[in-house]
């Protein structure tokens, strides 16, 4: 008989906190007025999936989740994300960067 070592998986998170930057924080609200500058519609929805946030969000530092594209469409066998769209983004992002917003 052949001994066979049990297989440890660690995944070494700790279990990603809940958090929730309030709506009407000056973070929240400086990415709702880039996106306003540029004759966008900002979504503020809760983001249940995991992702590094967790840990600053769980900390108490202002966090939020950004990007462009279809969030169902992630980590699917038919990801993409449209040109323009990335470059929207790049956009909100540069402006909130710059604090123009």
């Amino acid at each position: 008989m052949v001994h066979r070592p049990s297989a440890l998986i660690a995944w070494g998170n700790d279990g990603l906190r809940g958090w929730e930057t309030p709506t009407d924080s000056d973070l929240v609200q400086s990415f709702v007025r880039a996106h306003e500058t540029l004759d966008r519609s900002p979504e503020l929805v809760g983001f249940t999936a995991g992702s590094d946030a967790a840990f600053y969000g769980g900390a108490g530092i202002p966090t939020v989740v950004f990007g462009p594209g279809d969030v169902t469409l992630a980590h699917s066998p038919n990801e993409c994300v449209e040109v323009s769209e990335i470059v929207a983004a790049a956009k909100v992002l540069a402006i909130v960067l710059a604090g123009a917003a």
